[in-house]
This record gives C-alpha cells, sequence and structure tokens, in this order.
C-alpha cells in the first residue's frame, strides 16, 4: 500500500458528471506506463451486466457463507422469479 498514491482529478469528474468515472495509471518499477480510463463502471445503466456476469457475481460472493448447490437453487429461483407463487419458495433457499 506504501507503492500506492490516489490522487483525485476534479477535472475529470467535471468532464463527466454524473458518473462514477475512474482514470488509473500504473508505472513500473522499470519505467513502463499503463492507464486505462471507465467512464461507466461495470453495473452502471450504461454498462449493465449481462444474466451470465450477474450470476458470476453472485456465485462469488455467495460461495463464502452457502454451498454450490444451494447457490445453482438460489440463481434458478430467481431467474424464475415470476413463476414463484409464494415467497417462502425464495426465502426457504435463502436460509441455511
Amino acid at each position: 500500500m506504501k507503492k500506492i498514491t490516489v490522487e483525485p482529478a476534479p477535472e475529470f469528474h467535471q468532464k463527466y458528471p454524473g458518473t462514477l468515472a475512474a482514470h488509473v495509471e500504473i508505472r513500473t518499477r522499470d519505467g513502463r506506463q499503463f492507464r486505462e480510463e471507465s467512464i461507466y463502471p461495470k453495473g452502471h445503466p450504461q454498462n449493465p451486466m449481462t444474466d451470465e456476469e450477474i450470476k458470476e457475481k453472485f456465485r462469488r460472493l455467495s460461495l463464502n457463507t452457502l454451498d454450490r448447490v444451494q447457490t445453482e437453487k438460489i440463481i434458478e429461483k430467481v431467474y424464475d422469479l415470476e413463476w414463484v407463487e409464494r415467497a417462502d419458495e425464495l426465502v426457504r433457499l435463502l436460509v441455511k
């Protein structure tokens, strides 16, 4: 962390008001530079996640507390939510 410097760039946010815009620069010890900009980060309405990306994110976050079978059942139930007749069908899956 001692090697990382974070500096706000007001002109960048003035250029892209109302966004979560970010600009990252990395300089390596050997002098190489890498730059990347993100005006609309993944998940922003202007850069939405695909269904598969949403499922993968849920899997990644839920597998710390839920097993794979339970995780997959929740995903399946949520994506078929319009056919769920009772809320407890989903709630039962969320309880470990």
